[in-house]
């Protein structure tokens, strides 16, 4: 085995061995060590990715911050009109009470005045009877 090994390296000369093991290490370096300068561009363009990604998660992040501060004052102008409202309807069912409470007066007073009426032609038709002569009334009293 060592005259093999001997015949072999007796084939070339040590240059061209020096040459074969430069060429070696030349493509060794380039599969392994040559990689460094793929894997910090790989690292740059992630970190630019993370960046642009950070920088579009920011710009969300204020039109959310945005949205939330208008819709707090859309609800804080809700809750002013809901206010309002409320008081206009109490308003306007103290406005129904009180006309209410005046047609009763109303009707109370057209009641008493139909019942002056009767009362009124009542006695008419007594004087009648008793053999006096009156004329009828041409108006009601009251009455436009």
């Amino acid at each position: 085995m060592y005259e093999k090994f001997k015949s072999y390296m007796d084939r070339y000369s040590w240059v061209t061995y020096f040459i074969m093991a430069g060429i070696a290490c030349t493509i060794c370096w380039i599969i392994y060590g040559g990689s460094n300068d793929t894997d910090y561009q790989r690292a740059t363009d992630h970190l630019e990715r993370a960046q642009e990604q950070q920088r579009k998660s920011l710009e969300l992040n204020q039109t959310v911050e945005d949205s939330v501060e208008r819709i707090a004052k859309l609800n804080q102008q809700a809750s002013e009109r809901i206010t309002r409202t409320e008081v206009y309807q109490q308003q306007a069912s103290e406005r129904i009470d009180e006309s209410t409470k005046r047609l009763d007066e109303a009707e109370r007073l057209l009641e008493r005045n139909k019942q002056l009426i009767r009362d009124v032609e009542q006695g008419h038709q007594e004087e009648q009877g008793n053999g006096t002569t009156t004329t009828p009334p041409t108006k009601y009293v009251g009455a436009d």
